[in-house]
């Protein structure tokens, strides 16, 4: 996509404040097909919080062939408590790639909220993240059986059948499971 041209970027972002909307659209597809740089990336994140449904998607899948530095994964964050389903998926996926030890509340807190296949990329974050953690990983994601839910209650499953120390696994299920 490089044009060569000194200021070429400083001014396709200057053009995304136009306040017609034509120009906006326009500047908007272009960016879509220019790679990720420093000076565009603000821009894409802009155009990924607002605008059709589609262009937001295309913007995020562009997004998340970035590298994650603290102020993009909270970014990705924001992103994971949209609204919109559609890119909460895109954000927990593109999290699942950049940040998964560091997302693991987010991913309990969104895993009874996701689709299947979202769900699935989510257990498998999770149980990668349990490996070593103890009886305190553990304790975050118990509450979730009580989700009425079972695919919900089938995920916290494969997360726990993941994790060492079985027995105490047990002993806080069974405890767990006495005050529902």
């Amino acid at each position: 996509f490089s044009l060569g041209i000194p200021g070429a970027e400083q001014r396709l972002v200057e053009l995304m404040a136009n306040p017609k909307n034509d120009v906006r659209e326009i500047v908007g597809r272009l960016l879509l097909d220019a790679p990720v740089t420093p000076a565009l990336e603000p821009v894409l994140w802009q155009l990924a919080g607002a605008g059709r449904l589609e262009d937001r998607l295309a913007v995020l899948a562009r997004l998340a062939t970035t590298r994650g530095d603290a102020r993009t994964l909270a970014r990705w964050h924001a992103f994971a408590r949209d609204p919109e389903k559609a890119v909460r998926q895109k954000a927990l996926a593109a999290l699942v790639q950049l940040d998964p030890a560091g997302s693991v509340d987010l991913f309990v807190e969104q895993l009874p909220l996701a689709d299947y296949a979202t769900q699935q990329a989510l257990v498998e974050a999770l149980t990668r993240a349990s490996r070593g953690q103890g009886i305190a990983f553990a304790e975050r994601i118990l509450p979730l059986m009580a989700a009425g839910d079972a695919g919900t209650r089938s995920a916290v499953l494969k997360i726990l059948l993941g994790m060492e120390n079985r027995r105490e696994l047990v002993r806080r299920y069974i405890a767990l499971s006495k005050t529902l």
